[in-house]
């Protein structure tokens, strides 16, 4: 009778490469669902003028008294969140302006631009978020 040795059997190598790949996919597949994806800024290119904390409405009464009602007519919770600092004035090349109103949320700071035409007319709105925060 033959004895048989069990030889230890050989395990096939595993790079590290291997490992690591399934476990990151995971991981930005886990993040990419739980992430609010931020806007880009429809303001670039555009200058400064300051903030309401700093300067009055610089475009005029009409204006003031728009970005003020539109404030007025957000939901309680994001009303309760600006404050005069928050409150930015642009203006383009070509007569345009816009109120860029900041609100900090849930941990993303959210923007409502408000676009008006060389008549003081309201055009557009767009609301983006611009960047995350820890509280």
């Amino acid at each position: 009778m033959e004895k048989t040795v069990n030889e230890p059997r050989k395990q096939p190598k595993v790079s590290r490469v291997t490992l690591t790949f399934p476990c990151l996919l995971v991981a930005l597949v886990v993040a990419a669902g739980c992430v609010t994806r931020l806007g880009r800024n429809p303001l670039e290119g555009w200058k400064g003028l300051g903030s309401a904390f700093v300067i009055a409405c610089p475009f005029g009464q009409k204006i003031a008294d728009d970005y003020r009602d539109y404030i007025g007519n957000l939901p309680p919770r994001e009303k309760s969140l600006v404050h005069d600092h928050d409150i930015r004035f642009y203006q383009d090349g070509r007569d345009q302006r816009a109120v860029e109103i900041s609100i900090p949320m849930n941990g993303i700071w959210w923007k409502y631009v408000l676009f008006y035409d060389k008549n003081d007319r309201r055009v557009n709105v767009v609301r983006y978020a611009t960047s995350r925060y820890m509280s």
